[in-house]
């Protein structure tokens, strides 16, 4: 298979982007907002599997929003910030304005 020589690539950078989650998953936490690590990067990775099964080359990766305070937020804002980018797909004018 032709794609098992990119794994000296895949590997690095998925590193790296779970890294840079729990790094953000440290920060809320010093922040006051404390969320369950396994749950929160297996949906991270879940996300990141359907993004490249559609064509994405990003990976998604735990926003680092807590710069003081607490958000106290748990599904209804990963719910908010994802319907954005999911209306933006099917119809990108719904950003202008």
């Amino acid at each position: 298979m032709e794609g098992w020589s990119y794994l000296s690539m895949i590997v690095p950078l998925s590193l790296f982007n779970m890294l840079g989650s729990l790094q953000n998953l440290e920060s809320a936490e010093a922040a006051g907002d404390r969320y369950e690590t396994r749950s929160t990067l297996a949906v991270d990775g879940l996300g990141t599997v359907v993004a490249a099964l559609c064509g994405s080359p990003f990976p998604t990766t735990v926003y680092i929003g807590h710069p003081g305070g607490t958000l106290a937020s748990r599904v209804a804002w990963r719910f908010s910030t994802s319907i954005k980018p999911i209306l933006a797909m099917f119809n990108p004018s719904r950003l202008v304005g």
